[in-house]
């Protein structure tokens, strides 16, 4: 049997510059499971806080039976600011398909700044809820005010297990954050007959490998995340150390600034030897076309190209998911296919997000767990 291992979570993201007020009111968060455990418990977070959380109530609801979730055998949870927490262990059986429930009560009213956000409600579904009526996100939230996609969730961050599954840290930027592909890959493995297996989104949108993105003219916070290279070992193993690590990341340095291909390369060969000191497997992406985005320019190009040619070659990696060659037509290697694009040539849509998946060789899924049939 492994030690506790996270089989589901989102990273939590920096929205101190687009904060949310709150009434006392119940969040209800809907998730989908594919491992099999014994004990299950919350990890729970305000890391990016300006005041303290406190949940008058937190509920696990498994097959029908709801769990109260405790901190030291205190029903009443404070997460004050900076801080992550554990809950109590919930000894319960549940399988690869379960369905699990988290209901949260706010105690009081609350300004909330931290939290996890998502393009994507395939895997996890979240409802507000206010003196017993729904309330839609885009009238508490500014997270959904500026940029109605995002589903946000606050307090939750991953939900980890005493498991034998296998698990996944799936580590880079908005085409990780924004869901679509990862849902995609949990779909696809499924479709495959695979299964106990956990992926864990680590994704922040416009996040660069090399650097921060607080920028005082526009987010004087870190609503972008920190330097890829300074958040990378603590976000990829300070829960536990995954059986992989996915590497998507760098499309934002090949976009943005003044970074060479080289420095960029020299990013991620820090993170492959950060993986292979923790013992995991390192997976890599090449980096999908941006030739319709604002951002595209000939030079972001010329970069892209030379950190694909190193992902592809490179023997640092165990196995690469060559992404590239199957985003573009061959007439046209630095356009997003049509059928990909969610419309600013960049990120993919829910559909382009699947069918990257769907298109992958079964040999590429296989590469996620040591080219085991799980």
């Amino acid at each position: 049997m492994k030690n506790w291992q996270v089989i589901f979570g989102y990273l939590s993201s920096d929205y101190r510059s687009w904060p949310s007020d709150l009434q006392a009111e119940k969040q209800v968060i809907t998730l989908r499971v594919d491992a099999s455990g014994t004990t299950v418990r919350l990890v729970l977070e305000n890391e990016y806080g300006i005041e303290s959380l406190d949940f008058s109530s937190v509920t696990l609801t498994h097959q029908g039976q709801d769990y109260s979730v405790q901190v030291l055998r205190q029903a009443a949870i404070s997460v004050r600011v900076g801080e992550r927490l554990w809950t109590d262990p919930i000894a319960l059986d549940f399988k690869a398909g379960d369905t699990f429930v988290i209901t949260t009560q706010l105690a009081h009213p609350t300004t909330v700044t931290s939290g996890i956000v998502t393009y994507s409600n395939q895997e996890m579904q979240v409802e507000n809820v206010y003196q017993g009526n729904f309330e839609p996100q885009e009238k508490r939230f500014r997270t959904k005010q500026e940029n109605a996609m995002l589903n946000f969730v606050y307090g939750f961050q991953y939900l980890t297990a005493v498991t034998t599954a296998k698990t996944v840290h799936f580590f880079g930027d908005s085409l990780t954050q924004q869901g679509w592909l990862m849902d995609g890959l949990k779909q696809r493995l499924r479709d495959e007959k695979l299964s106990e297996f956990g992926i864990v989104n680590l994704g922040i949108g416009g996040n660069l490998i090399l650097s921060g993105t607080d920028r005082p003219q526009s987010d004087p916070y870190f609503r972008h995340g920190y330097a890829g290279l300074v958040r990378f070992e603590r976000d990829v193993f300070s829960l536990n150390v995954p059986d992989t690590v996915l590497l998507f990341h760098g499309i934002n340095d090949c976009l943005f600034g003044d970074k060479t291909a080289d420095q960029i390369i020299a990013g991620l060969t820090t993170y492959l030897a950060t993986i292979k000191r923790y013992g995991s497997r390192a997976v890599g992406c090449t980096l999908t076309p941006a030739g319709h985005s604002d951002f595209y320019s000939e030079c972001s190009e010329l970069k892209r190209q030379a950190v694909n040619t190193w992902i592809r070659e490179s023997p640092l990696y165990d196995h690469v998911l060559d992404l590239d060659k199957i985003a573009h037509i061959a007439q046209t290697p630095h356009i997003l296919k049509s059928s990909l694009d969610r419309g600013d040539g960049l990120h993919y849509s829910k559909a382009g997000g699947h069918e990257l998946a769907q298109t992958l060789p079964k040999a590429d899924l296989l590469a996620l767990f040591n080219g085991e049939n799980i």
